[in-house]
């Protein structure tokens, strides 16, 4: 058997996308969104190996950090959550997922 856990947060924040095609051109413009995120870790025993509340903190201080997503997409910012990770949970199954409106969003799977 596999075991995870997995944390959710949500944020307010702003980002634009220069080169949209003009179809949905009103995405070269900053605007607003609520960025849902999802951060899954592998555990290796159920005995709160790791706490919800200390990863979602340590996830929190990640998005804290950054004033405006500017440019980046939900792929972009689910690797920069990756990075930020990886510091304080090596050597584990992750999978980050980032959504806009809790609507449309990008999924990363990947090893810390």
């Amino acid at each position: 058997m596999e075991s995870s856990i997995f944390v959710r947060l949500q944020q307010e924040n702003f980002h634009q996308w220069r080169q949209a095609p003009d179809e949905v051109a009103f995405l070269r413009n900053l605007h607003r969104h609520v960025f849902y995120f999802e951060i899954e870790l592998e555990v290796r025993h159920d005995d709160r190996e790791l706490e919800f509340f200390i990863v979602q903190r340590y996830l929190r201080i990640f998005t804290n950090k950054v004033v405006l997503w500017e440019g980046l997409s939900c792929e972009m910012v689910c690797k920069k959550v990756i990075e930020h990770l990886r510091y304080k949970f090596k050597d584990r199954r992750v999978c980050v997922t980032v959504s806009e409106d809790n609507e449309n969003g990008a999924r990363i799977h990947g090893v810390l």
